[in-house]
Formats: C-alpha cells, structure tokens, sequence
C-alpha cells in the first residue's frame, strides 16, 4: 500500500469518534421523533399486565416511515463497520515499536510540529521523519495483510 494511503487512512482514524458520536446522535434523534409512545401508555393507574406488547405501543412502531427505519438501521450498521475498522487500526498501530508509533501518532494524530517530537524523543527532526517513514512503510504492509482495513472504502478527499 502506498504512503499516501497510509497518510489518509490515518487521518480517517482521527475522526472515526467523532462520526460514531454524530451516527449515534443522529440515531437518538429519530427515535425521539418517531418513537414518542406517551400516548400509548394507559395512566389509569390499574395494573394491565398482559405479558406482551401493547396495541397501543404496537400502532405507533408500526407508523414509523420505512425510510425512517431504514435510516436507523444503516447508521447503527455504519457505526458496528466503524468499531471494528478502529479496532483493526489501533491494533496494527500497537505493532510499531514505540518510536514508530509515537511519531505516526503524534504527527498525524495530534497533530505535534516535527520540532515537538523532536523534543519529545531526544532525536533531530530529520531522524524523526526517517522513522516515520519507516513506520508508513510497515503499516502500509500491516494495512494491506489486514482484511477489515483493505475491505473498507474510505471517503476520497
């Protein structure tokens, strides 16, 4: 796999939180919108235990837009595709030795100054990028071996 891949897929497991938590709000939202079953609770304050679902409840979930469901069902499969993608990520970046991994997470992660990470490890800025590039090359062939992280499309730019 070439660096820029590498570079970009990176980038994309920065944000993979942050889309998590929009997918989940977006999720919330809709089931606050649709599934309002307020009215289908009987507040007559007799017990009316049947064992099951009640018609009331039951009408609502069944006027619930397709599409609205459809919506629900491909944001909770988007952020289950998500999880595991991250997953597979934090793992092959667990397999870079140390100074490999800070710089690439470092760099690309948090976004530090070559000077930064120079600081950080005792070694001169331009050692720095020559582990970088060692570690991109190794994710690269961690990356392209790992089925989860090949199978995935990435957003293009």
């Amino acid at each position: 796999m070439k660096r820029g891949k590498v570079i970009s897929i990176l980038r994309f497991f920065s944000t993979i939180d942050r889309e998590i938590q929009m997918n989940n709000a977006t999720i919330q939202d809709l089931n606050d919108r649709y599934y309002i079953t307020v009215g289908a609770v009987n507040m007559d304050g007799l017990p009316h235990g049947k064992g099951g679902v009640s018609k009331p409840v039951e009408r609502v979930v069944e006027n619930i837009p397709e599409y609205v469901r459809k919506k629900i069902a491909g944001k909770q499969r988007r952020n289950r595709r998500l999880e595991e993608l991250g997953t597979a990520i934090g793992r092959e970046l667990d397999r870079l030795n140390f100074y490999e991994k800070a710089v690439v997470l470092w760099f690309y992660l948090d976004g530090a100054t070559w000077e930064q990470i120079s600081g950080r490890l005792n070694y001169s800025p331009r050692q720095c990028r020559n582990i970088r590039d060692k570690a991109l090359d190794r994710l690269g062939n961690q990356f392209s071996a790992n089925k989860t992280i090949f199978r995935f499309k990435f957003p293009e730019k």
